[in-house]
C-alpha cells in the first residue's frame, strides 16, 4: 500500500493545496496502518476496523492509557509536563477524506491491474453529521473588529473586507488593485494565493470562477484611503503603485502579499484578547448566515461566496439557518387573524 499511494501520488491530478493535505494523511495516519499490507491481502474487514478505530480515537492507541513523554530520555515527567493520552475521535468528514485516499489510489491498483477489484468501495464509512456553523453574534462581531481596528488599521480592513464579502482568505490575499471598479462600487473575485512549505503560487479560485461583489459607500471609502496611502508609500520608496500592485502587501509597493499564515495567527491572539471566540473562517460563515438570516435568496448568497451549484452546497452547510416554509406559512395565517380574546 506505502508503493501504491507514492505512485498514485506521482500521476495524481490534484492542487498543490489538496497534494499537500493528502501527503500529511498518509504520513500520519494510513502508512503507519497500511503501508507494508500488500496490496492483494488488503481486505474490507481491515478497513472498516482501520476507520472505527478512527472514529474512537485520531491517534493510533490501543485503547489501554500511557503517557505521552515530552524531551529526551531520561527525563522528569513532572518538569516535562508529560500528559497522559486521552482518546479523541476523528471528525467523520476526515475519515471519509482518508478513505477518499485509499480508494482512488486502490482504483488505480486495478486500473494497473495490480488488483482485480478496489475494497475499498465495500467498506463502511461512518455517517456525516451536518456542518454546524455558528459563527459570533453581531455584538460580538462588532467588539471584535474594533480592537483589531484600534490595533492595526490594514488588517482591520481586511477582516471587513472579509465580513462584508465573505470572500476566502487566499482571495483577498490575492486581490490587486486592477480588481477595484471604482465607478460602479464593484470589487473583482479572480483569484487565490496559495502558500504551501516550498511553493508559494497565486492560482485560480477554487471553484475556478470570477465573481464580481457589489460594495457599499463606506467600504469603498476605506478602499479609497487605503489606495492613497499605498499610493504615497510607495512614491517614498521612489517607485509608483501600479494597478497590478496587491491591496494587502508586504512591501510599500504591492509586489509581495501578505502570508497567510502570519495574518490568520495575528487574528487569533486577537481574537484571544477580546474574549469572542472565533476563527478567522468564521468571519466568512458570520456573512453568509446573516445574509440568510436577513432573507437574501440562497442563490444570491451563493453567488457572493463563490459556491458551485447554484446554491445546494449554501443549503447544505446553512440549512440549520434558514427557516422552515412550514414555520413562515403558519407565522403568515396567525399574522392575518386576531387571536380570540381571553376571558
Amino acid at each position: 500500500m506505502g508503493l501504491l499511494l507514492e505512485q498514485w501520488l506521482e500521476v495524481a491530478h490534484v492542487a498543490v493545496s489538496t497534494r499537500h493535505a493528502h501527503i500529511g494523511y498518509i504520513d500520519r495516519t494510513i502508512l503507519p496502518v497500511l503501508g507494508r499490507v500488500p496490496v492483494r491481502r488488503l481486505r474490507v474487514n481491515t478497513l472498516d476496523r482501520f476507520y472505527a478505530h478512527l472514529a474512537r480515537c485520531r491517534e493510533l492507541c490501543d485503547g489501554r492509557p500511557f503517557r505521552v513523554h515530552r524531551g529526551g530520555d531520561p527525563h522528569d515527567c513532572a518538569t516535562a509536563e508529560c500528559r497522559w493520552h486521552l482518546c479523541s475521535p476523528m471528525a467523520p468528514s476526515t475519515i471519509r477524506r482518508i478513505h477518499s485516499i485509499i480508494s482512488t489510489a486502490l482504483t488505480y491498483a486495478v486500473k494497473w491491474e495490480w488488483v482485480d477489484r478496489n475494497v475499498a468501495k465495500s467498506a463502511s464509512l461512518p455517517k456525516l453529521m451536518p456542518n454546524d456553523a455558528d459563527p459570533p453574534a453581531p455584538e460580538q462581531m462588532s467588539k471584535l473588529l474594533r480592537l483589531v481596528w484600534a490595533t492595526d488599521e490594514i488588517l482591520g480592513l481586511f477582516l471587513w473586507l472579509k465580513v462584508i464579502t465573505g470572500a476566502r482568505r487566499g482571495e483577498l490575499y490575492a486581490l490587486r488593485w486592477d480588481d477595484v471598479r471604482w465607478s460602479v462600487s464593484e470589487l473583482r473575485i479572480c483569484r487565490n494565493y496559495v502558500v504551501r512549505p516550498g511553493y508559494r503560487a497565486i492560482k485560480e479560485t477554487k471553484t475556478h470562477q470570477k465573481r464580481w461583489l457589489a460594495l457599499d459607500d463606506a467600504t469603498m471609502e476605506m478602499l479609497a484611503e487605503r489606495w492613497r496611502r499605498c499610493q504615497k508609500l510607495a512614491e517614498q520608496l521612489g517607485g509608483q503603485l501600479g494597478d497590478e500592485a496587491y491591496v494587502f502587501c508586504r512591501d510599500g509597493l504591492g509586489e509581495d502579499p501578505w502570508l497567510p499564515d502570519t495574518v490568520t495567527h495575528q487574528f487569533e491572539r486577537l481574537a484571544a484578547k477580546s474574549g469572542v471566540d472565533c476563527r478567522l473562517h468564521d468571519l466568512r460563515h458570520y456573512n453568509a448566515t446573516q445574509l440568510i438570516a436577513a432573507g437574501v435568496d440562497l442563490r444570491t448568497v451563493a453567488g457572493r461566496l463563490g459556491h458551485s451549484g447554484g446554491g445546494s452546497m449554501t443549503l447544505r452547510i446553512y440549512s440549520h439557518r434558514v427557516r422552515s416554509p412550514d414555520v413562515r406559512a403558519v407565522e403568515l395565517l396567525a399574522n392575518q387573524l386576531r387571536p380570540p380574546e381571553s376571558g
